[in-house]
């Protein structure tokens, strides 16, 4: 694995992730950089902290090019600033069904991390062949570069079964009981209660819970979200509409 730094012709920096064994490129981009390549190309637009924000695709004629969306993006979307750029050096991102289909698999993933507070209007796409070499190098790289839900492994047809468990008997030692921890500040209290529903990594989407209201990235935690009910033990409320009252509310320690 090899990072190499390259900068355009206006001395804006340009991050190229060059990957092994791949025939993918990645550029890593900040939101003020006027990137030039006007070509077919998914992306990811993400905050400060790697939290992915919106996954989106392009193509040469249609979008006009990673560089005309960003273009737009700037006015549409306030809460980015940067994004990885992945492209396809053999071509295969020339065709709108392969890029459509990374642009809703990668959502889906971003959407079952709980990570993702803007998803785009793509929807579920027949997967197209081959394609699972290249959905691993992407993740493999969001991996490198900081993106938590791109943890994320695929099931494995070929597996062995699981092997068959055994029922053990019944213990007579007292049930464990969690270890109280304090927490300062919302970051804390997130990643606790992330950790805790055993998901560390899914505290950026806990943060869009806590999130002040008028802010763009906040979100209402609905009653058949994963996430309420761990909301609701560490004593955290909600409104009528669903959004949290008061993260500060939650037990302290917790």
């Amino acid at each position: 694995m090899n990072v190499k730094f390259t900068a355009d012709a206006n001395g804006q920096k340009i991050y190229k992730i060059v990957w092994p064994d791949t025939q993918l490129d990645f550029l890593l981009v900040d939101r003020d950089s006027a990137i030039s390549y006007d070509k077919e190309a998914v992306y990811i637009l993400m905050d400060k902290f790697r939290r992915c924000f919106y996954i989106g695709e392009t193509g040469a004629t249609k979008g006009g090019g990673v560089a005309n969306r960003f273009k737009t993006h700037k006015w549409e979307k306030d809460f980015w600033n940067s994004a990885l750029v992945i492209r396809d050096r053999n071509g295969e991102f020339d065709s709108g069904s392969i890029r459509a289909w990374f642009e809703w698999k990668l959502n889906d993933i971003a959407k079952a991390a709980n990570t993702a507070v803007i998803l785009s209007r793509a929807g579920k796409q027949e997967e197209p062949i081959g394609v699972k070499k290249r959905l691993n190098d992407i993740l493999a790289v969001c991996r490198f570069i900081g993106i938590s839900w791109a943890f994320y492994e695929e099931e494995n047809p070929e597996a062995e079964p699981p092997a068959k468990k055994t029922m053990k008997k019944p213990s007579n030692k007292p049930a464990a009981t969690t270890r109280l921890e304090s927490w300062n500040g919302k970051t804390q209290l997130a990643k606790l209660i992330a950790r805790r529903g055993g998901n560390e990594g899914a505290f950026g989407g806990i943060l869009q819970y806590f999130a002040e209201e008028g802010s763009k990235v906040r979100k209402p935690c609905h009653h058949n979200s994963k996430w309420r009910k761990p909301l609701e033990d560490a004593g955290v409320t909600f409104d009528k509409n669903d959004y949290v009252k008061d993260w500060q509310s939650a037990k302290n320690p917790l």
